[in-house]
């Protein structure tokens, strides 16, 4: 078990993709709008990929807050969700239904990133602990589960 808080964006992007090199099985993120992840670097998207890839029953469940950067910011990550339509889902979250400032990522149950406010890096890296975890991934289950819209990556018009 280990957890660290950060204050710093660089170290806010560098936990995510720890939380992203970790997962062996299932990654769900919340954000905004994934501007301030650093997913879009080339390193991430491909960590991505390598567990799609790796696991066939692998999945990325990922609910945003605003689906407009997607085209504009990942088209890499647009290119990996047509290749993997069927394991790789985004949805983008009503604020009515979902008034939360705080976003997260999560790996296999059981690695953590939350991020405390959408304007602010402070965040917690949580690695090796189910039990800490456990509840951002009912959290997550309910924002999933949350009134949204489903995002396809042909919406963009990114071809």
């Amino acid at each position: 078990m280990n957890q660290n808080i950060y204050n710093s964006w660089r170290d806010f992007r560098t936990s995510f993709a720890e939380v992203l090199v970790q997962a062996s099985s299932e990654v769900c993120i919340f954000d905004d709008d994934l501007d301030k992840t650093g997913l879009a670097e080339t390193a991430n998207i491909e960590t991505l990929r390598s567990l799609l890839v790796d696991n066939p029953r692998a999945s990325v469940r990922i609910a945003l807050r605003d689906t407009r950067m997607l085209s504009q910011k990942h088209p890499r990550l647009l290119r990996l969700m047509r290749a993997y339509s069927h394991t790789m889902k985004i949805q983008e979250v009503s604020a009515t239904f979902v008034p939360r400032r705080d976003c997260m990522i999560l790996a296999d149950g059981c690695h953590l990133v939350v991020r405390f406010d959408l304007e602010h890096p402070r965040c917690k890296l949580v690695l090796d602990d189910a039990n800490e975890v456990q509840s951002y991934a009912n959290l997550f289950s309910e924002i999933w589960a949350a009134p949204s819209k489903s995002f396809s990556p042909e919406m963009t018009g990114l071809r």
